[in-house]
């Protein structure tokens, strides 16, 4: 029996011999790759650890923006790091807002919203930047902004003339200055309607300009943005950063063109409103504002409710700051003083040590 099964397990072995051959080589293969492979993963993530141990070493404010050429009013941003709100020298202003807001709300400030951006270090920080609002003539810088827009892609835009056919509700309690008011019968530029809409408020010019654009065109600014546009079938709410956005994007000039943008700053450097931003402002002073105004007296039964609201940018010598303030309240004083101490407190805050 012995003798009859050697050949069998001679031919059974010839029959593995080969894929035995081919396993340990590819075992010896893999203990080899191994061997080389671990202490090379160990020195990858010894180079990434040394890395991550730099960068936590690093400040918290790594604010390096780069940006074009300076126009008079616009400082075009190419790039710009990732900076943390509440950071620099913000986190004190920050705690100087929240004292102003505090103070109000002892005095009739029912509730306020703050967006602040330093446009040099792009450092920033918001108060209450959920809160929505109505914006009132805020509304009317959009608008503004779908124009300029047009006359970016064609010049004679501006110089298009419409007709005012006096509208029964085209003016308002914001528009008091009988000289800028339209005309009924006339016609107008559409450069003049901007400015008499942007500098002196006026809804006259705001409602021969609106009629001449539809909803969904305008919706273009918001989504251009990177905002939701409002809805057109009731009340417009915004929020604190929605138009803070803007005014940004007028200031970096890429999205409407240098041209537009200085313009636009321009007139809004003239605004007629001075119970707000600028009032305890240096004489001089250069600020592009825009602010907006509504009362109700149907809140509740024998209650009502003023909302006052301003945005700006601040052109701080060498260190412009934006600022975008909504509130709410029964005291319209309440809410004029504590746009001006916010504006004052933005204006002569410390600058940036890269700025000074």
């Amino acid at each position: 029996m012995p003798t009859q099964k050697v050949p069998a397990i001679r031919t059974a072995w010839s029959d593995w011999r080969g894929p035995a051959l081919l396993i340990g080589g590819m075992l010896i293969g893999v203990a080899a790759t191994a061997a080389w492979l671990v202490p090379s993963l160990h020195r990858a993530r010894a180079a990434e650890m040394a890395v991550e141990k730099r960068l936590a070493a690093q400040p918290a404010v790594q604010a390096k923006p780069v940006r074009a050429v300076h126009g008079r009013l616009t400082h075009p941003l190419l790039t710009c790091s990732t900076t943390a709100p509440d950071s620099g020298a913000l986190a004190d202003v920050r705690a100087s807002v929240t004292k102003i807001l505090d103070a109000g709300l002892r005095q009739g400030l029912t509730r306020a919203a703050v967006h602040v951006s330093d446009l040099e270090t792009c450092e920033w920080f918001e108060i209450g930047g959920s809160e929505l609002f109505h914006p009132a003539s805020m509304m009317k810088l959009p608008l503004a902004l779908t124009w300029l827009r047009r006359a970016s892609q064609d010049g004679a835009v501006l110089s298009q003339q419409l007709l005012f056919d006096a509208p029964p509700d085209a003016d308002s309690r914001e528009d008091k200055n009988v000289a800028v008011a339209l005309v009924s019968g006339q016609s107008y530029a559409v450069e003049d309607l901007l400015q008499r809409m942007l500098i002196h408020s006026r809804n006259d010019a705001k409602w021969l300009l609106a009629r001449d654009v539809p909803p969904s065109v305008q919706d273009a600014v918001w989504t251009d943005l990177g905002l939701l546009p409002p809805a057109h079938d009731r009340d417009v709410l915004v929020n604190v950063n929605e138009i803070a956005l803007m005014l940004h994007a007028l200031y970096d000039g890429a999205w409407l063109g240098r041209d537009g943008s200085e313009r636009a700053l321009g007139w809004l450097s003239n605004g007629v409103f001075t119970d707000g931003l600028t009032a305890r402002l240096p004489a001089g002073a250069i600020v592009a504002h825009k602010f907006g105004r509504r009362v109700r007296s149907d809140a509740l039964p024998g209650m009502w409710w003023l909302q006052l609201h301003e945005c700006g940018i601040l052109y701080r010598t060498g260190h412009p700051v934006l600022v975008c303030v909504m509130t709410e309240g029964t005291d319209e004083r309440v809410q004029q003083q504590v746009i001006q101490e916010i504006g004052a407190a933005l204006w002569s805050y410390p600058q940036h040590p890269s700025q000074s």
